[in-house]
């Protein structure tokens, strides 16, 4: 295959910032058509994609054909579906986090997946930011000991929030949450067992939420989403014999720490010197203080994947880690309703053993 020829599902906000130019702007791939109900969003995604076909719904772009892979940026609760559809149309499929919002939606999206024998990867794009990297590699070297804990914070405050973002879709907890739980199994190599959640509306409905997951050997994560509360992206994992944090919006590199005294602000200048001497993410973020790499990262991983297809996918989130990712944040919006911890469902087994007897 010497060109990836990509269509987007899904032309809004996201899509037209960072999926389409982030596509266009990689070797070797092609954004052939496009397909959104929109008219609007249609002639703004052909603006930034010159050349390509448009569709007013995602069937009639998967029917026209001319693909090897669709990306699929519409609302989370058209997701699985659509999946679904692209599986069942022999596309390669990348899908925005949450991969689904119901159980059923889970298991059907997963089966048609082991079904097709496609590349299909999830868009947890931060799990490739440079940070994360940088955690995952310490923590693999034992740098903080045994992890005792993990604190996070994932917030923001536009101007609107969309309708399909809100509380029927899954509010912050869905949106934002999503992310966090899947850096954190990334870098405990585990997902949570058990949760407990509160949603709160502050602004719009269920736009703020806290999280408390219970990890395999007693690892706990507290964590905070909101879309009511100031710009905030921080992960802090709190070890036996130190602790590692970094802020995604703003840090140069992991700050890795074994006492207060290394916390201090003379250390962590020195740190920041060092980060500009010795890593290159620390030096594009100086140039351009809201650089993000981790979306052209997870994409041009993609294509690369389709193009190596079928050697295995080991380095991407599939969509068995977003299966588990949705199975924590249902057991979360549970634990919410309920006012208590509630256990998590492991929907990738279940769903393994459904596609096996329904074969």
């Amino acid at each position: 295959m010497t060109n990836v020829r990509i269509g987007v599902i899904g032309c809004g906000a996201i899509a037209t910032a960072v999926h389409l130019p982030t596509l266009v702007g990689l070797r070797g791939v092609s954004v052939v058509s496009v397909a959104d109900p929109a008219l609007a969003a249609r002639e703004a995604a052909q603006r930034i994609v010159v050349g390509a076909r448009a569709f007013d719904s995602a069937q009639e772009l998967l029917d026209a054909g001319g693909l090897d892979a669709v990306v699929l940026a519409m609302p989370s609760p058209l997701h699985a579906s659509t999946a679904i559809a692209a599986f069942a149309a022999g596309y390669h499929v990348y899908v925005e986090k949450p991969v689904a919002t119901t159980v059923a939606d889970a298991q059907a999206l997963l089966a048609s997946w082991q079904r097709a024998q496609r590349v299909g990867v999830v868009g947890f794009n931060y799990r490739q930011h440079p940070l994360v990297q940088q955690a995952h590699a310490l923590l693999r070297t034992d740098a903080i000991g045994e992890v005792v804990a993990l604190q996070t914070n994932f917030t923001s405050r536009p101007d609107t929030v969309p309708v399909w973002k809100q509380q029927s879709s899954g509010g912050a907890l869905f949106d934002k949450g999503a992310h966090h739980i899947d850096i954190a199994a990334y870098l405990l190599g585990a997902y949570p067992e058990a949760v407990s959640s509160r949603v709160m509306s502050r602004r719009t409905a269920g736009d703020t939420a806290t999280l408390e997951c219970l990890f395999p050997n007693g690892v706990t994560m507290q964590s905070t989403f909101s879309f009511d509360a100031t710009a905030d992206d921080r992960v802090t994992v709190v070890g036996r014999d130190g602790r590692l944090s970094f802020d995604r919006l703003a840090g140069l590199s992991v700050e890795r720490s074994r006492s207060a005294a290394e916390r201090s602000a003379v250390s962590r200048a020195r740190t920041a010197v060092s980060s500009l001497l010795r890593e290159p993410f620390a030096r594009s973020r100086l140039l351009r203080a809201d650089a993000e790499p981790s979306f052209r990262r997870a994409l041009c991983a993609f294509s690369e994947a389709v193009r190596a297809w079928p050697t295995p996918v080991t380095t991407l989130p599939t969509l068995a880690d977003g299966v588990r990712c949705v199975a924590v944040l249902l057991a979360a919006a549970e634990a919410a309703e309920q006012g208590t911890r509630v256990p998590v469902r492991d929907l990738v087994r279940d769903s393994v053993r459904e596609s096996v007897r329904d074969a």
